[in-house]
């Protein structure tokens, strides 16, 4: 691996390190990257720290771990203060009995379908839904997103955005999230029998049941939007389209029953991970401040378990992780060569 100065997250690929200073030239704190493209681990490493640093440390750790997920890795961290960093995630993340007690998720939603390893659950994925998420994706179904978080509870009172964006980021709350704990699913990767059931949930034909309290906080939440308590709101289908040319759909132009019955959404942040023009399903439970988090995950994990196995989306799945496997060994090995030359 070079080893280079850099002065920009986007270097961390190319180079394998950062510095916590992007105006300082002579690079006061490195992180460094160890890859084993056999198990996709990146062991994370520090050195040149000293006490001062620590929030910055803090800062680039979590830009560390986000990136390398992004990029498909699992980030493994191997000096104290990173593995302190980790700890204190894993357990902000903890089991909690209240919603209150769950605070948001520092790693955004665009991570969650790179879930290779158990403790990627614990670190992004919230308590109350985090069973669910599993679930989906031990079946075959990517997770694109999820909350669960005290912050779904106390913006129940606020309508859904106009327009309906997705906004992502510090302070920022996702507006579908606005009285409810949610997760969010590639449509075009079920099967056949998964993309009928969702329909028929979506359309009421296969029921929902909610308990006397959570049927009142739904309609409570509809209230708030000034529409009807319909199960579609339960079960919300979306289109996701460019922020830039939102009135352009390339790709979804079938007539069929998710288009007959989507929303939109404008692609944004980390929806811009998964690309525009895709089709998204939102798993949705009315929560308030009084909500417990066995509720909410007891919910989710009983749909998650409706669902049947995607085999064929396994399969191609694994496909394309031999074939990623082959690519990067030969670009290694002609790096060899090339360097040898």
């Amino acid at each position: 691996m070079n080893l280079k100065t850099c002065h920009s997250i986007d270097d961390l690929r190319t180079y394998g390190y950062v510095t916590l200073n992007e105006k300082d030239n002579e690079c006061e704190g490195i992180v460094r990257y160890e890859k084993d493209r056999n198990t996709k681990h990146v062991y994370i490493n520090y050195v040149e720290m000293d006490e001062e640093q620590e929030q910055a440390v803090d800062e680039l750790i979590s830009y560390a771990f986000e990136d390398i997920l992004e990029n498909g890795f699992i980030p493994v961290p191997k000096c104290e203060e990173a593995l302190a960093w980790y700890e204190n995630q894993k357990k902000k993340m903890a089991k909690k009995n209240s919603i209150m007690e769950i605070e948001a998720n520092t790693a955004d939603g665009s991570k969650k379908s790179i879930l290779d390893d158990d403790s990627m659950y614990e670190l992004y994925i919230e308590y109350p839904v985090r069973e669910a998420c599993r679930i989906f994706n031990e079946k075959g179904i990517k997770t694109i997103m999820s909350s669960a978080n005290r912050n779904d509870a106390i913006e129940k009172d606020k309508p859904e955005k106009s327009g309906k964006h997705l906004y992502i980021g510090q302070n920022q709350h996702y507006s579908i999230g606005n009285g409810y704990a949610w997760i969010m699913i590639d449509y075009k990767e079920l099967s056949t029998d998964n993309r009928e059931m969702v329909n028929s949930l979506n359309s009421g034909d296969i029921g929902i049941d909610l308990t006397k309290e959570a049927n009142q906080r739904f309609i409570n939440n509809c209230g708030v939007n000034q529409i009807d308590p319909v199960q579609s709101e339960l079960v919300k289908f979306y289109r996701v389209v460019d922020e830039k040319i939102p009135l352009l759909h390339s790709s979804i132009t079938e007539d069929d029953y998710f288009s007959q019955h989507s929303n939109v959404l404008i692609q944004r942040n980390s929806l811009s991970y998964h690309g525009s023009d895709f089709k998204a399903v939102v798993f949705r439970y009315p929560v308030d401040e009084k909500t417990s988090t066995d509720e909410i995950a007891n919910y989710f994990n009983n749909i998650a378990n409706m669902f049947k196995e995607n085999k064929r989306i396994k399969i191609v799945r694994w496909v394309n992780d031999v074939v990623d496997y082959i690519l990067n060994l030969v670009l290694e090995i002609i790096s060899f060569y090339v360097r040898l030359l």
